[in-house]
């Protein structure tokens, strides 16, 4: 990228024009030029970073929302099915129960027949 193409409307283009205008071969003048021109744009470019954090954190917000409510959704429906398992459990219990109680009293009425 030429300099004349640098955008100078942002932070890095004004450090990257900074460094290009220097004149200076030594690289710890340049250094110092890049550290001073970074300083004098820190500012804003905190003010950029905090946006950034910003907007990666919504799509993660968002997705753990979405988790959250799956999560609940799948709570709730293996809730149901245990209640169902567990009713036809007590029903088949009954039965059974039902079932031996009135072989018992079979057994009893031939005994006593008998």
């Amino acid at each position: 990228m030429q300099s004349s193409e640098r955008r100078l409307d942002y932070p890095l283009g004004r450090v990257l024009a900074r460094l290009n205008q220097a004149t200076i071969n030594d690289e710890e003048a340049l250094y110092l030029t890049v550290e001073e021109a970074l300083a004098y744009e820190q500012p804003e470019l905190e003010r950029a970073l905090a946006f950034l954090k910003l907007v990666a954190a919504i799509p993660i917000l968002l997705l753990q929302s979405l988790r959250a409510g799956k999560s609940q959704n799948l709570g709730n429906l293996l809730e149901a099915h245990a209640a169902a398992i567990s009713k036809r459990f007590e029903q088949r219990h009954a039965i059974n129960t039902s079932a031996q109680s009135d072989a018992r009293r079979a057994r009893s009425s031939i005994l006593l027949r008998g």
